[in-house]
């Protein structure tokens, strides 16, 4: 998923005038500054699509397999069982 979502977000903001204005000193730091930018906004979008995917297998396959799971309400009750989850596995 992150090779799909990185180079779409990578091309949307760095299709500017900056970039075709050439590559000096002023340029390539606003360059990083769009990568940056585009690493962290394709990090929150891929946590938001593995949240709501989640969200929807537990309560679709795992609730009807496993007796005594009961269906998640809310995205941040998923977000408490995956911080748990890593901090019980490591």
């Amino acid at each position: 998923m992150r090779n799909i979502i990185e180079p779409f977000v990578f091309r949307v903001l760095l299709n500017s005038d900056v970039i075709a204005q050439g590559e000096n000193k002023e340029n390539m730091d606003v360059i990083s500054k769009y990568q940056i930018l585009g690493l962290v906004l394709s990090a929150i979008i891929i946590q938001l699509l593995r949240l709501l995917l989640g969200k929807w297998l537990w309560n679709t396959y795992l609730v009807k397999i496993v007796s005594g799971v009961k269906p998640l309400e809310n995205i941040g009750q998923l977000i408490i069982i995956s911080i748990l989850l890593k901090i019980l596995i490591k």
